[in-house]
């Protein structure tokens, strides 16, 4: 994850953060209380759920009608597909997607520990939103 200085908009009121949750991802349903909570006291953060290929299309927009800059992955490896596969199904170019940040919130969540935000989801969250 790039400085919050190099971001986009970083530090205006333009830049928004969005935060797609799958609740049944394995990390989230194992201890996802204290990031939950964290979302919870966070209404400058745009937040949407989703826990199938369905559900997450849905959700994502839910965040796009937000019109996210930013856009955080609250879940596992499935997650990250299915989400991927929504954004990318469509042609790019006439609907740009977001910047993505994932974190590290599924069972294994190899795609995150490869190119996510460090630390625990919640770590992790209070660095990105943090400009």
């Amino acid at each position: 994850m790039p400085e919050s200085s190099s971001l986009p908009f970083a530090g205006t009121d333009q830049f928004r953060i969005g935060v797609l949750t799958n609740p049944r991802s394995g990390g989230n349903r194992k201890g996802g209380g204290a990031l939950a909570a964290f979302l919870q006291g966070r209404p400058d953060l745009v937040q949407a759920k989703g826990s199938t290929p369905t559900t997450i299309k849905a959700a994502l927009s839910t965040l796009a009608a937000q019109q996210v800059d930013l856009l955080v992955i609250n879940g596992g490896d499935g997650t990250v597909q299915a989400t991927l596969t929504a954004l990318y199904g469509e042609d790019p170019r006439e609907n740009p997607p977001p910047l993505l940040a994932l974190l590290r919130s599924g069972t294994s969540s190899m795609l995150a520990r490869d190119v996510g935000v460090d630390g625990t989801p919640l770590e992790a969250l209070r660095r990105i939103v943090t400009r």
